[in-house]
């Protein structure tokens, strides 16, 4: 039957994130047909769909990364189609989904300034800033408000959320990163780490990333560029950051397939599949060695460094 515990059951709660991942390769394939041939978007919509990272996380470990991914591209597509107010609204749906979405709220914000500050734009710009704040709000109190216990604050949602990333307070969690590399895994964000701490390390390397980013972005002011950009923060972000799982390059990947469609580059569609194939050897050492398999990597690399 589908008892907890039953295969039945095991495949029934894995269900909806690998219809997801079916949904997410048609959606990267709709995208990628508008500025390649049919044959071209095909093949990178099946590098989305046997993805062996999304696979991994999907089908083995049943996860449910693809659904988060799956709207947070639809809300990159409506921004890059400067539908702001919609792609607004599918981003708050999309951080209910997943908190994780907060990763690629610098890109909105990036977006959004440079379309204040520039010329002949700041009006609109303005009330279409106003408007998806209001559409956020509207999103927020349609999915939150049946969650919310009698006598709970406005913000109850944003609350359990901080609690519950509160309890992952680490230099890393299991990610093939940088604070993982010099020791940081499972490590409390708020042990030393050179002359600060893990914490404050990789916040001060996330805000770099969001920086330069924005300085990349300011330079041509082109929407066209939003996924790629997309993909330099989440991949950025995962690399330095701190408080990383291992799956959370999971969409810069899918964000840097569809780039390559739109940039018709092989060298992004070759480091997409790369990043792919390192996000899936992440995954499934944890899945079959724990944590301290991390940690014994790290042994292995760094005396190996020059």
């Amino acid at each position: 039957g589908w008892q907890l515990g039953t295969a039945e059951y095991s495949l029934l709660v894995r269900i909806p994130a690998i219809l997801c991942d079916a949904v997410l390769a048609y959606v990267v394939y709709r995208i990628g047909k508008k500025r390649m041939a049919p044959g071209s978007s095909m093949l990178i919509s099946l590098l989305v769909l046997f993805s062996p990272a999304l696979i991994a996380t999907s089908s083995s470990w049943g996860q449910i990364d693809s659904v988060f991914i799956l709207a947070a591209v639809g809300s990159l597509y409506l921004l890059q189609k400067d539908q702001k107010v919609y792609a607004a609204m599918l981003l708050m749906a999309t951080f209910m989904i997943k908190p994780q979405a907060l990763i690629i709220a610098p890109v909105f914000a990036i977006v959004y300034l440079a379309d204040i500050f520039t010329k002949g734009k700041t009006k609109r710009a303005l009330w279409d800033t106003l408007l998806s704040l209001v559409g956020m709000a509207g999103v927020y109190l349609l999915l939150a408000v049946p969650m919310m216990p009698e006598g709970s604050s406005f913000l109850y949602v944003f609350e359990r959320m901080a609690e519950t990333m509160g309890q992952y307070a680490y230099g890393s969690v299991n990610a093939f990163n940088l604070m993982a590399l010099f020791g940081g895994n499972f490590a409390n964000m708020e042990n030393g780490f050179l002359f600060g701490t893990y914490g404050s390390f990789g916040a001060a390397f996330i805000a770099l990333a969001i920086l330069a980013a924005a300085v990349l972005y300011f330079k041509k002011k082109d929407k066209g560029n939003i996924f790629l950009l997309s993909a330099f923060v989440v991949i950025s972000v995962f690399v330095l950051g701190h408080e990383m799982h291992e799956r959370y390059i999971l969409p810069g990947i899918v964000f840097l397939l569809i780039a390559a469609m739109q940039k018709d580059s092989r060298k992004l569609t070759f480091l997409g599949m790369l990043l792919s194939i390192l996000a899936f050897l992440n995954i499934q050492i944890v899945l079959l060695y724990g944590a301290d398999a991390i940690d014994t990597l790290v042994v292995i690399i760094l005396p190996a460094m020059p």
